[in-house]
């Protein structure tokens, strides 16, 4: 049976797709749909793997703000484009290539 910090996790996560889900709806941005579906699969893949691997809460936060950091990529706005694109640090750009994009963090 789940503790109740997995249930907490849990929940959060929900309500942050949930609210992103909503968001992309309503902007029609499909390609950031795709990012719901996967989170979902994720969510389903480490809840069962939760059953026998019983990872640590602090994991499970872990891996819930990383999925934060996915779904606010294409969901906050910044500057005319999205976070996703947003150059954190300009230490290489060159036309539409940039180092060091918000994406390239997430990804790292």
């Amino acid at each position: 049976m789940p503790e109740r910090g997995e249930w907490l996790v849990l929940a959060a996560t929900l309500a942050y797709v949930a609210v992103f889900g909503v968001l992309f709806t309503r902007a029609g941005n499909a390609e950031f749909l795709w990012y719901v579906a996967t989170m979902l699969v994720l969510i389903g893949l480490v809840a069962l793997g939760q059953r026998s691997a019983r990872f640590p809460p602090a994991l499970l936060w872990a891996l819930s703000l990383w999925g934060l950091a996915h779904m606010a990529s294409g969901g906050v706005p910044v500057g005319g484009s999205v976070l996703y694109a947003h150059i954190v640090l300009p230490l290489w750009v060159d036309g539409e290539y940039a180092f060091l994009r918000y994406d390239q963090i997430v990804h790292f």
